[in-house]
């Protein structure tokens, strides 16, 4: 496979020739399923029915001043498996 070619991954994820996941630092394009399922599993975390019940998550919150930093965040294994690239939060940003 050229260094240009591009295969969906196992996760349904796009991995190119070096073996890199995802979307790239730089990249403005996001698939729209991968998207929701980031957004899905985030409002997850800090949604009423897992937050409470997180003593993790809740103990984090209280010793940054209500915040959980994406070094974290990228630590929680289904968050980690819809992308390694921290940077695809961004997109975050674009959700109503």
């Amino acid at each position: 496979m050229a260094d240009t070619e591009v295969k969906n991954g196992t996760n349904g994820h796009v991995v190119d020739a070096t073996g890199d996941h995802g979307p790239k630092k730089g990249d403005i394009t996001c698939d729209e399923k991968l998207q929701s399922k980031i957004v899905r599993q985030v409002e997850h975390y800090f949604g009423d029915y897992n937050l409470p019940r997180d003593k993790f998550l809740k103990e984090t919150i209280q010793s940054d001043e209500g915040w959980v930093s994406m070094d974290v965040m990228m630590k929680f294994q289904r968050l980690a498996g819809l992308s390694e690239d921290p940077q695809v939060t961004l997109y975050l940003n674009s959700v109503d």
